[in-house]
């Protein structure tokens, strides 16, 4: 999704760290078409002409974009988070804060796409990765649902209500590019006689017996 703004807006913190310096790239790009301006500034931020986002605890105007921020973002290594879900018009939502969207949109699109989960203890699965129905999307029901997208397309309309004189509508291209994991294209032909050799071989010692039937009919 692109989109074009007069200004780049502008996002106020208390503290501007890597995780926010990450995720704000994300979502300002998605949102916008543009990196969004940080700034710890409140001078800088109340004297800007474009849109803006006030990413503290404390509403500053009116007219502003006010998210109140969840912790997430500038804690420091990686620890167990308290990630039940909420619900606003029917849209899932993570790390309920309060402000003009009721929930941190930031810190929750940080963990999805970061994969924070997957850095804490997991159980693995049979191949040693992390099981996808340990994760959040699993067991809340939105594996399939382009969750983050929406909860963008949430901030892109408050940003366009609160100030309508700097966004324009959106132009949204798609692409759709198809990937296969293969890991092995085939499991018999296309072997050098020292490798059916061998595998003929490991599988009489196996007994089994079936795949040597299952590779001959094959070959």
């Amino acid at each position: 999704m692109t989109d074009n703004y007069l200004h780049p807006v502008i996002l106020l913190a208390h503290t501007i760290t890597n995780r926010l310096k990450y995720i704000a790239e994300i979502i300002g790009q998605h949102a916008t078409g543009q990196s969004f301006i940080l700034t710890t500034n409140q001078e800088e931020f109340a004297t800007y002409r474009g849109a803006k986002i006030n990413y503290t605890n404390t509403r500053l105007s009116p007219t502003e974009c006010w998210i109140v921020p969840h912790a997430l973002l500038f804690e420091h290594g990686i620890s167990q988070q308290h990630t039940a879900l909420s619900s606003q018009n029917e849209l899932k939502i993570l790390f309920v804060t309060d402000g003009d969207l009721p929930f941190d949109i930031f810190a929750a699109s940080f963990y999805l796409l970061s994969r924070y989960e997957e850095y804490l203890p997991y159980q693995k699965d049979m191949y040693g990765r992390y099981a996808h129905d340990q994760s959040l999307a699993y067991t809340g029901g939105f594996l399939h649902e382009p969750l983050v997208n929406k909860w963008i397309l949430s901030l892109k309309q408050v940003l366009n209500n609160k100030f309508p004189n700097t966004a324009v509508e959106p132009i949204t291209p798609f692409r759709f590019v198809p990937t296969y994991d293969i890991d092995e294209a085939f499991s018999y032909k296309h072997k050098n006689l020292v490798r059916v050799a061998g595998a003929i071989t490991r599988d009489v010692l196996k007994g089994n017996f079936s795949r040597i039937s299952e590779r001959q009919q094959v070959l």
